[in-house]
């Protein structure tokens, strides 16, 4: 569901991707799946449990998703570009969970940018997920990044840097500012660190 989206925003270690992080689809889940690649069209689509890996089966009904992407699947290091569609339909016993979602993301050498809108509704009730993100790279160990989530009412901003003093190595202290309806705003430096071997 949100494969490439994750890839546009590039920094899972720091925070997941809009729509794992709201919890519109699950990150991983059990179940079959089906897809293809023509040129530049991407397409997949999957049957699975739905509830998640973390949760047992509960009922039986399945999760069917679609996810249709134009483009490259991953934005490097030259340009490039993707655009694609989510969705999702899991019947229940009383009202279907449905969720759309349209993304795309842009590579200009140093600079790439991506967008993500979704709604979800299961019947009761409608929400609404919107993200835009950056990343700008200035030399080959540093990189400004950035994102903005507006889910419903409430917002979530990260701020910040990405070092890598090795191309192992990722270091990348950041500023947190969330405003959620009916509290007072919050705010955080945070840093989070990441090995890959």
């Amino acid at each position: 569901m949100f494969g490439v989206q994750e890839k546009n925003w590039g920094y899972r270690f720091i925070q997941k991707s809009p729509m794992d992080l709201y919890g519109y689809s699950s990150s991983a889940d059990l179940g079959i799946g089906y897809s293809n690649t023509s040129g530049p069209l991407y397409s997949s689509i999957l049957v699975t449990n739905g509830a998640g890996y973390k949760k047992p089966e509960s009922d039986e009904y399945k999760k069917v998703s679609l996810n249709v992407v134009y483009g490259d699947m991953k934005l490097g290091k030259s340009n490039g570009y993707n655009a694609g569609i989510a969705l999702s339909f899991e019947p229940t016993d009383t009202d279907p969970t449905q969720v759309l979602g349209v993304f795309g993301g842009v590579q200009f050498n140093v600079l790439r940018v991506g967008g993500e809108f979704t709604k979800k509704d299961d019947g009761t009730n409608s929400t609404t997920l919107t993200s835009l993100y950056g990343n700008f790279t200035v030399g080959s160990s540093l990189a400004l990044i950035g994102r903005l989530d507006v889910y419903e009412k409430d917002q979530f901003i990260i701020a910040g840097v990405n070092y890598m003093p090795e191309s192992a190595l990722s270091i990348a202290p950041t500023i947190r500012y969330s405003a959620n309806e009916g509290s007072d705003a919050t705010k955080m430096v945070i840093v989070n660190f990441q090995f890959k071997i």
